[in-house]
């Protein structure tokens, strides 16, 4: 009961249970490593060509007498467009996930410094034989 309480405290109970529908071992599953920018480039390019596309198609739409300015054309990607975004991106994760694994750690220790070797050495190959991953 502590545990749960402990666990739920932290955010995690639903990470510790490796019989959880949705049970992610945090520690081993770090953000994503960046795509490369070549890739970024072109979806950030083709995203910006389709946000003008509809503006233009808007444009069109309105009455000639009364519409304004055709819309300007997209600025070219670069470099530091895709930088500045996946940097921003990279670093909301990645400091929800230490976050996380800081909580997970702090379990971690808990659980080893409370419960008896013996039982928790035991618990713990049972999961291993079964590919669990827990605590």
């Amino acid at each position: 009961m502590r545990f749960e309480y402990y666990a739920d405290s932290l955010g995690l109970l639903r990470l510790i249970r490796p019989d959880a529908p949705d049970f992610i071992h945090l520690p081993s599953n770090p953000p994503p490593r960046p795509l490369r920018y070549e890739h970024l480039m072109r979806e950030l390019a083709a995203q910006r060509e389709q946000e003008y596309a509809r503006e233009i198609a808007e444009w069109l739409s309105e009455d000639e007498a009364t519409r304004g300015a055709e819309p300007a054309r997209p600025a070219i990607v670069t470099f530091r467009d895709v930088h500045d975004m996946q940097q921003k991106d990279w670093v909301a994760e990645n400091t929800n996930w230490l976050t996380g694994v800081s909580r997970y750690n702090a379990l971690f220790n808990w659980v080893n410094s409370s419960v008896d070797s013996d039982i928790l050495s035991t618990v713990q190959s049972s999961l291993r034989r079964q590919g669990k991953l827990s605590l």
